[in-house]
């Protein structure tokens, strides 16, 4: 449940990576809640033609979970290199079964162009990374957070 709390703390955040366990999580809870106001709505109403209304809860849930999905999908293309320009695949033929093979890909294990795959982009952990930088600065700390490196041994490219 966290992981659907922090997608939506991070609501227009694009850049960073998010992990596969992260992105499922939230794509779970989303369609549960979705499914559960749709299926509540259609009780109260008693049909479908009625509960398809612009004005309808499930309507606004739905598109208040639009944006949302849309940044963790592409945080998501970040944690396997990819940029959040393919996202774009969606909406040509067969482009979303694409785009969810990536979503089932491992990310990087180390850093790539688009962050360092252990700090997550939420606001709260940022300001926490600030201000141990900042105390790191003032001398409170011993050192300012290290970000790990692939190692350069062994490696063909």
């Amino acid at each position: 449940m966290r992981s659907y709390f922090d997608a939506m703390i991070c609501y227009f955040e694009f850049s960073g990576r998010t992990g596969r366990a992260q992105f499922w999580i939230y794509q779970l809870v989303a369609l549960l809640i979705i499914s559960s106001v749709f299926f509540i709505e259609l009780k109260l109403t008693g049909s479908f033609s009625r509960v398809s209304s612009l004005g309808s809860l499930y309507t606004i849930v739905a598109l208040f979970h639009a944006i949302p999905s849309i940044s963790i999908t592409v945080r998501r293309l970040h944690d396997i290199g990819k940029s959040g320009w393919w996202y774009f695949l969606n909406f040509i033929p067969f482009g979303a079964f694409v785009i969810l093979y990536w979503n089932c890909c491992a990310g990087d294990e180390w850093d790539n162009d688009y962050g360092d795959p252990h700090i997550f982009v939420a606001r709260p952990q940022r300001l926490s990374i600030a201000a141990q930088r900042l105390d790191a600065a003032k001398g409170t700390m011993d050192s300012a957070p290290t970000r790990r490196q692939p190692p350069t041994e062994g490696r063909f490219i």
